[in-house]
């Protein structure tokens, strides 16, 4: 029984040790934005975004969509044209589970080449709760 025990917790600290998931606030995200080369400019749309598409929750992952990709991370990064699952690829030559879990720099750059190429309007999310509207004011952070 004791054995029993021992090997969940173990597994249980496994698991939490390997998604480390965060939800950020705005000034804690916005700082880490900046610390990752985000200009500050852009910072209210990323914040936005975030807000808008995962919540701000860095562990957030959806899908299928209708072609079967899976969105991940605080950006929802699609597996499609972006990342891969299981190993480094695509676009943004990343595994889709780094965009999920530890750092959030993969999640930055990545969401900064699709921003590079495809601007906000990417994103539904951006477009239907950013656009036109009022952003986050980052000033008091």
């Amino acid at each position: 029984m004791e054995m029993k025990a021992a090997l969940g917790l173990s597994v249980l600290i496994a698991v939490t040790v390997a998604t480390s998931a965060e939800i950020y606030g705005m000034c804690q995200l916005a700082k880490e934005l900046i610390k990752d080369g985000v200009p500050m400019k852009d910072v209210p749309d990323w914040l936005c975004l975030a807000k808008a598409v995962s919540q701000m929750d860095t562990s957030r992952t959806t899908g299928p969509a209708k072609d079967g990709s899976y969105s991940y991370g605080i950006f929802q990064i699609p597996s499609n044209e972006w990342c891969t699952k299981g190993k480094q690829g695509n676009k943004c030559n990343v595994k889709c589970e780094d965009l999920v879990a530890g750092s959030l720099l993969p999640s930055v750059q990545c969401s900064q080449l699709i921003y590079s190429q495809k601007g906000f309007q990417f994103w539904d999310g951006w477009v239907k709760s950013c656009k036109d509207k009022p952003l986050p004011d980052i000033h008091g952070c």
